[in-house]
């Protein structure tokens, strides 16, 4: 059931909902449909949504990412990456057949108390060498954590670079 005011932003002209893919136009993809796992991040497990009145964990079906391809560059843009960043990768390449240059995405990693427990230090460590193999570059912020961002730093060097608000990347 929608709220009031899920009905008013759906009431927008230029407001539409989609399932799958769509290219927006010349430079714009949005993609969905992600659907692996591997280094899928652990605080994910505490995260859940409501279904027929009943609290299930979130699958992240509704996560999409944005391509930008402009200049001869793609660029990725992903948000959280609740999906984890490599199953999110995972789907880019499967529609454009290759890497994107650069991407824009949290790493959703942070922890409240700072302390990863060694499974979480696992998954960070792994992604980080799985990522440090491909020639793109990563900004990242928001929900990545310093301690998961340091760890990240050091095995990536400048393939991964810290975006604060503000910052214009060119």
């Amino acid at each position: 059931m929608k709220n009031a005011s899920q009905n008013t932003v759906f009431a927008l002209p230029n407001v539409r909902l989609i399932d799958g893919d769509l290219q927006l136009d010349e430079e714009l993809f949005l993609f969905s449909g992600i659907t692996g796992r591997r280094c899928y991040p652990q605080g994910n497990r505490k995260l859940s949504r409501i279904v027929d009145g009943v609290q299930i964990p979130d699958d992240f079906a509704h996560e999409q990412c944005l391509v930008i391809q402009q200049d001869g560059k793609n660029w990725l843009l992903s948000g959280c990456a609740h999906n984890g960043i490599l199953n999110i990768l995972d789907r880019y390449k499967e529609i454009f057949g290759n890497a994107p240059d650069y991407v824009v995405t949290g790493f959703h990693m942070m922890k409240k108390d700072g302390a990863h427990t060694e499974a979480e230090k696992a998954v960070i460590i792994q992604t980080a060498q799985e990522l440090s193999k491909m020639k793109t570059v990563f900004y990242s912020g928001h929900c990545t954590g310093l301690p998961a961002f340091e760890m990240m730093k050091e095995i990536m060097g400048n393939q991964l670079i810290a975006l604060h608000t503000g910052e214009v990347i060119r």
